[in-house]
């Protein structure tokens, strides 16, 4: 690798940070316990355009989810990412909330009525 790459590959990961820490102090992040299969289970949510992945990860470690769910409107979709302790499958469950899949720590599906009406157990943290 050049440095020129390492370069770029340091300005990125700090690009990423620094807007992971913007969206905390700009936007809301919601939680609540909801059952699913039975178990009850800390769920957390967001909305985002970008980073999903470093929001995910700082929000279930400063905030103890299990689960987060993240919500980009524009392009109807949810990302599913959980901690390494939870042992629910995020693959199988984004299959039976909204046809969609992935594998048991991180899925994706379509927004649909029954991710919204989850969500909407949820309240601000």
């Amino acid at each position: 690798m050049s440095k020129h790459d390492t370069v770029q590959i340091i300005k990125k990961f700090i690009t990423d940070y620094t807007s992971t820490l913007a969206y905390f102090k700009e936007s809301d992040l919601y939680k609540g316990s909801v059952v699913l299969g039975g178990t009850s289970y800390n769920i957390l949510g967001a909305f985002f355009s970008v980073n999903p992945h470093s929001i995910a990860n700082k929000a279930l470690e400063d905030h103890g989810g299990d689960i987060i769910f993240l919500i980009n409107i524009e392009k109807n979709v949810v990302l599913m990412r959980k901690n390494k302790n939870c042992g629910i499958d995020l693959g199988k469950l984004a299959k039976q909330l909204s046809s969609g899949g992935g594998t048991s720590d991180v899925a994706g599906c379509i927004l649909n009525d029954t991710i919204i009406n989850i969500t909407k157990l949820l309240q601000p943290c």
